[in-house]
């Protein structure tokens, strides 16, 4: 049975204490990028002209999946991030998830209900 050293061990500590760094900063971008995105699909830039106030109210479309966009709206991304790693982690497959078109619907499920 191979042992190591106190000092291999601590090595080792410190080279995945790293890598755990490393993947939250590349997790903390990718939200934030998400965000960005999110947000500029939300607010187009302002027209130059101001805009006419019309009689009535224009009804809005129904949207197919736009459920998920005021659910991501109203979370605090940021204080989630900090409190509880596998929560965060959880989440941020979720998120990924949800952002392919193509995703597992079942596999999702099954994400959130681990989350509980």
């Amino acid at each position: 049975m191979n042992e190591y050293s106190l000092s291999q061990i601590k090595n080792m500590q410190e080279e995945a204490t790293r890598r755990v760094r490393e993947m939250q900063q590349r997790s903390k971008q990718k939200v934030e990028q998400t965000n960005r995105q999110m947000e500029n699909r939300a607010h187009p830039p302002a027209a130059p002209s101001p805009p006419q106030k019309p009689d009535k109210p224009v009804p809005t479309p129904a949207k197919k999946h736009g459920g998920g966009l005021n659910f991501l709206k109203s979370l605090d991304l940021k204080q989630l991030i900090g409190e509880d790693s596998e929560q965060t982690m959880l989440l941020l497959l979720i998120l990924l998830l949800l952002s392919d078109d193509h995703s597992d619907d079942f596999l999702i499920y099954a994400l959130l209900y681990i989350m509980l």
